[in-house]
């Protein structure tokens, strides 16, 4: 079964590299945060599986189509911001985000993926995409979509979502938990979620 992956915000498809070393080839879009948007050239009535980190998992839910057998959320969420009664990112961190990014996009990106623990250069100069997309993490949860096997991939030190946020995601699936793991699992845990994903697309009929 094809597997195929969504990257999150500040990010694009060598991403993904770490883990397809592992867990074998992986189908990416590129979102165009660093150049041209690359979409997926994936048949959406083929069977597959859709991984995505982050940002992507809301991306992956909305593109979920007759072909997908199963989803993967690793570090990812259904809504990004607090609202009433849910919890979340404080809406008033994304609005400093997309402010700040309105006139240094490769500065407010930087940050935030030093939050995340990765210090690595940008691959190249930010493009306008990358505040376009941070009124996309603004939206309300992603609330619909098909009935399928779903599988959270967390870290229990995940700096960007506190326990509680990543509880409330996805209608309560089943999650595994990495300790000590933090916002960029595919990156610093690639034999762990291949480990993972390995094992939950072979359980899918």
């Amino acid at each position: 079964m094809r597997l195929h992956a969504r990257h999150g915000w500040g990010y694009d498809a060598s991403f993904w590299a770490p883990l397809a070393a592992v867990l074998g080839p992986l189908a990416a879009d590129d979102r165009g945060y660093y150049g041209e948007p690359r979409p997926d050239p994936a048949q959406p009535d083929e069977p597959h599986v859709l991984i995505g980190h982050s940002f992507g998992a809301m991306r992956m839910l909305a593109e979920a189509g007759p072909g997908c057998r199963g989803l993967v959320a690793i570090n990812g969420f259904d809504r990004f911001v607090a609202g009433d009664d849910v919890p979340g990112v404080a809406p008033r961190v994304l609005e400093r985000m997309a402010r700040r990014c309105a006139t240094d996009s490769a500065g407010t990106v930087v940050d935030f993926r030093v939050r995340c623990g990765d210090a690595a250069p940008l691959p190249g100069p930010p493009t306008d995409r990358l505040a376009k997309d941070l009124a996309q993490l603004g939206k309300d949860r992603i609330s619909e979509w098909p009935h399928l096997p779903l599988l959270r991939l967390d870290g229990m030190a995940d700096p960007l979502l506190l326990v509680a946020h990543r509880a409330a995601c996805f209608g309560g699936a089943p999650a595994r938990d990495l300790a000590g793991g933090g916002h960029l699992l595919p990156l610093t845990h690639p034999g762990w979620c291949a480990a993972v994903v390995a094992e939950f697309v072979a359980q899918l009929p």
